[in-house]
């Protein structure tokens, strides 16, 4: 009787997670090309072109020695790849954003599990279906939504090293590098990392919901 609860309790929380995912696309879906491109959209469609053209050059502005490769090189590589598979760039750019935005939906419902246990992770992941700033950026072709992809990823993975995972270990720096590379900002997320390990290894702070949440 328990494995079978244990079951139906399997099934109703896949079947959630599924519709959340599903409804978290069809909002960042939905009418993805109605709006004209803005400037930054159309510098990182311009970026992929150019790398699509030669991966090993460093894009810049046409007739002009100004580089644009300051922003962080990742995300037009994964557009350029997009192209590949789809005519339409500004589609295709547009998409890669909303399925990073989606997939980051899922990332949050794992590492909320892993953390804390499935109705917080179901509660997480309704949450950043659902948050509006999210959604926007989940929408264009920016690094805000394949940089905070990454960023969860490399914290979910470096949960898993706490817990004990120890293959997990390399993957830590893998993921953190394809963090900063999508979004500089990350660089400062990561540089927590120590810290959380210092603490978690002094006070075993990672058993302890109240300083997981703050």
């Amino acid at each position: 009787m328990k494995i079978l609860n244990k079951v139906k309790t399997i099934n109703s929380v896949s079947f959630t997670l599924l519709l959340i995912l599903l409804i978290a696309f069809i909002i960042r879906y939905i009418n993805l090309t109605d709006r004209l491109l803005w400037e930054d959209e159309a510098v990182y469609l311009l970026a992929a072109n150019q790398i699509l053209e030669n991966p090993l050059k460093i894009p810049t502005y046409p007739k002009s020695d100004w580089k644009i490769m300051w922003h962080p090189p990742l995300m037009f590589y994964v557009t350029a790849g997009f192209f590949l598979l789809i005519e339409s760039e500004e589609f295709a750019g547009r998409l890669m954003s909303v399925t990073f935005g989606t997939l980051t939906v899922f990332l949050t419902f794992l590492l909320a599990r892993e953390v804390y246990d499935k109705k917080v992770a179901i509660i997480s992941s309704i949450f950043l279906a659902l948050f509006p700033i999210h959604v926007v950026y989940s929408r264009e072709i920016h690094p805000a939504s394949i940089g905070l992809f990454f960023m969860t990823l490399a914290i979910y993975v470096y949960v898993k090293f706490l817990k004990g995972h120890k293959y997990m270990y390399p993957f830590v720096y893998l993921t953190s590098i394809l963090a900063i590379f999508t979004h500089y900002l990350n660089f400062f997320l990561i540089l927590l990392m120590p810290m959380i390990t210092f603490a978690f290894k002094k006070t075993k702070l990672l058993t302890n919901k109240k300083f997981l949440l703050y």
